[in-house]
Formats: C-alpha cells, structure tokens, sequence
C-alpha cells in the first residue's frame, strides 16, 4: 500500500515494515518494458517534447485515481555533470506538463543534487541506498508547509525518490508523495508472473 510493490498476501512489503519510506506513497503507470522502456530511453537520448506530453497524460490518469494532497510538482534532479552532458533532465519533459494538467506549481530548482553519483544501473540495493544517501538538498523558502509529488522516470529500489523525499521532509515538506513512469521488473517479477 506504501511503496506500490505488489504483494500476494498482505498489503506491507518487508521493505517497508523494516525500513518504511520517507514518502506517503508511490505509483507507478507501468512496468520499465516494451514501449514504455522505449518512449523512456528515447526521452533520455534526445528532448523529445510530443513524447513526454503524451507521458504526463498517462501519468495524469494515474494521478487523478489517487487522493493525494498536490502544491507543488518536482522533479528528481539530475546531477550537474548529467545535466550538463544532457542538456536537460528528462523528467521535467512530463513532469512540468504534468503540472499543467493538475493546476499546480512545477519547480525544478528547489530539490538538487548536491554531489554527483554513479549510475545506478547495475548497483544492488544497498549499493544504491549508500551511492545517494545525502546526496539530495531542498531550498526550505519552497518546500516547507507544501504537499510535494515528487516525479521520476524509473522507481528500481526506492533508493532515490526515498533519498529525495529525505531531504524534502528535512526542508519542511507536510506530505511526499511519488509517481513515476514505470517500475523496475524486480522481485516482484515473479507476483506478475503468476
């Protein structure tokens, strides 16, 4: 019920008894496969406008099914050097549209990385929970008192939007919650399978 990973029997994972998120809630659209891991890799490779617009509807949707309290919409950052190579943070590309479609303020500057990380991609859990602990800084005179949806592309382990939603209840955020494009196939690969 709090992190959204499926469960056959109760709705608490052990990751959340044992170590509950800093955030209310995340929601992912889909799983990180077929056309939704395309339309996410082409968003990464090159500014694709139309596609990311088309994304914050899916996202919107999903959205609209929660009773989730919204001020303001951010996006997990990336990191200067990322962004820099980049040229922009893909997340923003549906993140800002999305805010459009709920009325809501979108801020892309009040949540940065302080430091740059590696990649996640390949890293165990505990790897990715040590490579972004503290790495994250909220700007207070934003966040403090509003009910924050974080977005990112990907939810894998948690280890990022839960790193994010650190520094955000640090800064006086009331209410985290998460919505991400797409959920890593992980664990829970096989609860689908059945």
């Amino acid at each position: 019920m709090r992190c959204g990973t499926p469960q056959k029997k109760s709705g608490v994972c052990d990751t959340c008894t044992h170590e509950p998120p800093q955030y209310a809630q995340a929601r992912s659209v889909s799983h990180y496969t077929g056309s939704m891991k395309k339309a996410i890799l082409r968003l990464k490779k090159n500014a694709d406008q139309s596609t990311g617009f088309a994304l914050s509807k899916r996202l919107n949707h999903l959205l609209n099914q929660q009773s989730w309290p919204i001020d303001i919409i951010i996006p997990v950052p990336l990191g200067k050097r990322r962004k820099a190579e980049r040229g922009y943070n893909q997340v923003s590309l549906f993140a800002r549209p999305l805010a459009y479609q709920q009325g809501v303020r979108f801020d892309e500057n009040s949540l940065t990385r302080t430091r740059n990380t590696v990649s996640q991609i390949g890293l165990e859990a505990d790897q990715r929970r040590k490579n972004v602990f503290g790495a994250f800084s909220a700007d207070r005179r934003v966040v403090r008192g509003q009910s924050v949806l974080l977005v990112d592309d990907v939810y894998t382990t948690g280890s990022t939007v839960n790193a994010c939603a650190l520094a955000l209840r640090n800064a006086g955020a009331k209410t985290i919650n998460v919505i991400t494009l797409a959920r890593a196939l992980g664990a829970e690969k096989n609860f689908w399978e059945v």
